[in-house]
């Protein structure tokens, strides 16, 4: 993991006040960033330094964590503009949603959703997955800020580079078996109902190259239940195998999540997930970029 002190690097009390002076719609940081980056790049460099920062430690380890970045004691509108300088010099910001969202909150609200809550919307722990797994392309750049950090210590990030995983799983008897059903083999994975009204089922193989893993347990439940003529008990063994290994065996890294914090995972080659927490006030913010190639 890479480690990155953002002191240094902090937003001058010039660019947040040119920030606060141009808001004119709290709910929509995006237009607001859009209006202003000519001029916020420009007074606020040290947004690049720590973007490039974060590719770097991300292409070298697979998870890079920026701490200290001076956003988080900031009006929630000028924080999350600022946060978007940030991003832009990582990747390529995408939606999460149909309504358009690119920056989403994590936090509690499975009591006000009518449908049933996504990882993101609920407490508790959170299993080893990929985002975006049920999508053709999926974003490279998995990035969470920390608003506020869960009170009882917990909500821990924990990080499995894929291709350590698969040097560990392949030593096991049965683990090569595994790996090459999850590579020769198409899984459906269903668009979970949080980010889409519409039921999409994308069939994809969960090993590959690029991605190298796209992995959602309940997805590719869900994805059985709609697609039957996937389902079969070589691909519900092989699914179970890499998931117990994936949530129990596998080699991991683990940070806590504090507030101020970026953590920025390689959502194409790394497997990710939360430990318990029951603190209902924790926040996080999440966004998903492409690399900047993708986007050129």
């Amino acid at each position: 993991m890479t480690a990155i002190d953002c002191r240094s690097l902090q937003p001058s009390s010039s660019v947040i006040r040119l920030v606060g002076r141009a808001i004119w719609d709290r709910d929509d940081a995006h237009a607001i960033y859009r209006q202003l980056k000519t001029e916020i790049s420009a007074g606020w460099p040290g947004a690049a330094t720590i973007g490039r920062q974060i590719v770097e430690g991300v292409d070298r380890d697979g998870f890079a964590v920026a701490d200290q970045l001076g956003l988080a004691d900031l009006d929630p509108a000028i924080r999350d503009v600022l946060l978007l300088e940030v991003l832009s010099h990582v990747g390529k910001i995408t939606v999460h949603d149909d309504h358009g969202k690119v920056l989403w909150d994590i936090k509690d609200r499975a009591k006000t959703i009518q449908r049933a809550p996504t990882f993101s919307e609920r407490l508790g722990a959170c299993p080893m997955h990929t985002d975006s797994a049920f999508t053709q392309d999926p974003e490279r750049f998995l990035c969470l800020f920390v608003v506020r950090e869960s009170g009882d210590g917990g909500g821990e990030s924990v990080v499995i580079k894929i291709d350590n995983m698969l040097k560990q799983l392949s030593a096991e008897q049965d683990g090569s078996r595994c790996i090459e059903i999850l590579k020769a083999n198409n899984f459906p994975l269903r668009t979970p109902d949080a980010f889409s009204a519409v039921e999409q089922v994308l069939s994809a193989p969960l090993l590959g190259t690029e991605p190298m893993v796209r992995f959602r347990y309940d997805s590719v439940i869900e994805g059985f239940n709609a697609k039957p003529d996937l389902d079969s008990p070589e691909r519900r063994w092989a699914l179970e195998y890499f998931f117990e290994f994936a949530q129990m065996r596998a080699e991991r890294m683990q940070v806590l999540a504090v507030r101020d914090q970026l953590a920025v995972v390689d959502n194409r080659n790394a497997l990710h997930a939360r430990t318990h927490y029951a603190d209902p006030h924790r926040h996080l913010i999440r966004a998903r970029l492409h690399p900047m190639e993708k986007a050129a």
